[in-house]
């Protein structure tokens, strides 16, 4: 689930009603992703409050250790990097995620060049995430516009790759 800011509550909503992750969108900060991180594991990892009367946690037929351990080890969390301002170093920033997302479309429009995805600024930033990830050891994700987009993504060990939107993909079987 992508929600549009870090509010602890709605997210451990939503983990509780079962989804598998957070796309947690305008991280810039360190803190950030250690309040993100926070919000989505249980104690001693992070805080998250628990309640076992909720689908994730099946309802109470599990045990809670065995559930606990099993929410902090599966949940998925991706960090969505689309902004100029970065807190640096960036290897730093990202560590603790599972995904950094490159909002690469944001980021055009952030830093001046709106769409234009070859901008050698565009391109030079795209390098500087993924080698931050590679060296903290964090899956890389992105947007990809078509399936040979996509295909080109994933030769390049991008392992979380959009291809469409709900919406995206309403719009297009419409005009089909």
């Amino acid at each position: 689930m992508r929600v549009a800011s870090l509010d602890p509550g709605l997210i451990n909503r939503l983990l509780e009603a079962g989804a598998a992750g957070i796309q947690l969108p305008q991280v810039q900060r360190r803190k950030q992703v250690t309040a993100f991180h926070n919000a989505m594991k249980y104690p001693p990892d992070g805080s998250r409050s628990i309640s076992l009367a909720q689908a994730a946690a099946r309802y109470g037929v599990e045990p809670l250790g065995d559930y606990i351990c099993r929410a902090n080890r599966d949940l998925l969390l991706v960090g969505q990097l689309e902004t100029r301002e970065l807190e640096l170093p960036l290897e730093n920033l990202i560590r603790g995620l599972d995904v950094v997302f490159i909002g690469i479309l944001d980021m055009t429009l952030d830093m001046g060049v709106p769409g234009h995805f070859g901008d050698p600024q565009i391109v030079q930033r795209q390098r500087e995430i993924e080698n931050a990830a590679r060296a903290a050891k964090v899956h890389i994700g992105i947007y990809a516009d078509s399936p040979s987009r996509a295909a080109q993504c994933a030769a390049a060990e991008y392992r979380y790759i959009a291809l469409s939107s709900d919406l995206g993909a309403l719009a297009s079987g419409t005009r089909s």
